[in-house]
């Protein structure tokens, strides 16, 4: 009498559970496959600039602050800081975009490094 069993509505739940995750990892972005080319923002008292960041690309960008010179370098898809004359170094410490963060500051320097939109 009922149209379908036990087992039948099971099985619907599993196709449409494994739908669910294809359809996730399809249009999700996820981690640094969907990431190989973006632009990051750098603001300084000087100005601001948008740069393209691919993984081709190996280059140092001198961004002068009140300190003195902060260098950004773009390597391997990643962007990070090289050298800062402030004297903590945190925004050395800080890591790589876009591996461990969005953004670097370099405060004292007044330097800050942020994903692009």
């Amino acid at each position: 009498m009922y149209l379908f069993r036990r087992s039948d509505w099971f099985t619907l739940g599993a196709i449409g559970v494994v739908l669910g995750v294809l359809l996730l990892f399809r249009y999700v972005p996820f981690g640094a496959q969907n990431r190989e080319r973006f632009s990051v923002v750098i603001e300084s008292a000087q100005g601001t600039q948008e740069v393209l960041v691919t993984p081709e690309k190996n280059e140092e960008i001198a961004v002068p602050g009140p300190l003195g010179v902060t260098i950004v370098a773009i390597r391997g898809g990643k962007v990070f800081v090289v050298t800062s004359p402030c004297p903590d170094k945190v925004c050395i410490k800080t890591g790589k975009i876009p591996d461990d963060t969005d953004f670097i500051a370099c405060i004292p320097n007044r330097v800050l490094i942020r994903m692009g939109r």
